[in-house]
C-alpha cells in the first residue's frame, strides 16, 4: 500500500454538494501509512473542507473512512477533518475545475 493506492480508493468519494471527487477537489491534505507492531498497517488521512463551516465534513469523512476500510480490509483506518486547513480553488485538479465550469 502506498499514497497512490489510498488516493485511488478515495477517488469515488464525492463532495455531495459539488458532485466532484474529494481527491480532485484537493480536499485530501495528508496521507500517512504506518506499519504497527502487530503487523497491521494503519492509514491516517486528513481532509480539508472547502469552507471551515462546511456542514458536510463529518459525512465526507465517514464516506472516506468506509471507502478505505472496504478497499483495505486488514488496515486500521483513521480519517480526520482539519477545520483549520485552508482550501482554495487552486487546490483542485484541472479536471475538477473543468467539471465545475471554472
Amino acid at each position: 500500500m502506498n499514497r497512490v493506492a489510498v488516493l485511488q480508493a478515495l477517488q469515488p468519494v464525492q463532495d455531495p454538494e459539488l458532485g466532484v471527487s474529494i481527491v480532485d477537489l484537493g480536499l485530501v491534505r495528508d496521507v500517512r501509512i504506518t506499519p504497527s507492531e502487530e503487523s497491521t498497517t494503519a492509514v491516517d488521512v486528513t481532509l480539508a473542507m472547502t469552507s471551515p463551516l462546511c456542514p458536510l465534513g463529518d459525512q465526507i469523512a465517514r464516506e472516506a473512512q468506509e471507502a478505505l476500510s472496504d478497499r483495505f480490509v486488514e488496515v486500521e483506518v483513521h480519517v480526520a477533518v482539519d477545520l483549520d486547513a485552508k482550501w482554495s480553488p487552486e487546490d483542485m485538479t484541472e479536471a475538477a475545475r473543468s467539471a465545475l465550469g471554472w
